[in-house]
């Protein structure tokens, strides 16, 4: 997360003198002037899960568990993103990275793919909306890599200040299908993967997120 920051820091240092310079007479701007760049961060709430696996116990037993229901947890979350500010002004599309929570003790480096419509133009005070879908890559200790897919909706509000810089308020709803690490019943740590027949889970949560953009 440290070194997201440094980078996004990097980006804004030089992309400040950009952001004062408007285009005479009301010019379209070239392919690189529509280019922009952010860095969003925000609170995410899980509201709902239903997680099933089927494993096979040390003892040699079989277990095949399914729950489901209300299973509130807080995660954090920071998006470093660039994207391509269409033709007409009212459009976005661009691509976020960063590092994010799914539920408890699994965490992902997001990788999504966002489409914006902005009625008022991308460089006007006003709401807009999102759609984004894409994948998140598994941070484990002890497990080889895993992939959730996830995909949203949202909303929000801009604040512009000058052409390009601007800040965004944002409220997002969101679901992931995971394999999230499984409790040993055996005892500490985690089910050995050899011993996993089955694992999947899916999670609906809300995020509440803020987002500074050149």
């Amino acid at each position: 997360m440290k070194k997201l920051t440094i980078i996004f820091l990097f980006l804004l240092a030089g992309a400040l003198p950009l952001s004062s310079q408007e285009m005479p007479g009301g010019e379209s701007p070239g392919f690189f002037g529509r280019i922009r760049f952010s860095c969003e961060w925000g609170y995410l709430q899980s509201l709902y899960t239903d997680w099933h696996y089927n494993i096979l116990s040390e003892e040699g037993y079989r277990i095949n568990e399914r729950s489901y229901g209300l299973a509130p947890h807080p995660n954090g979350l920071l998006l470093i993103g660039a994207g391509f500010v269409t033709p007409g002004d009212l459009m976005m599309i661009s691509l976020h990275g960063g590092y994010s929570g799914i539920h408890e003790d699994n965490r992902i480096i997001p990788a999504l793919l966002r489409f914006s419509f902005f009625p008022k133009t991308v460089s006007a005070d006003g709401i807009f909306c999102y759609a984004q879908a894409g994948a998140g890559f598994h941070i484990p200790k002890t497990f080889k890599t895993r992939v959730s897919t996830i995909a949203g909706l949202g909303a929000g509000y801009r604040f512009a200040f000058t052409r390009r810089c601007s800040l965004d308020l944002m409220l997002n709803v969101s679901g992931a299908r995971s394999k999230p690490p499984i409790p040993n019943p055996d005892g500490p740590g985690y089910v050995d993967e050899k011993n996993i027949r089955s694992n999947s889970a899916g999670y609906l949560e809300v995020g509440l997120t803020i987002s500074v953009n050149i």
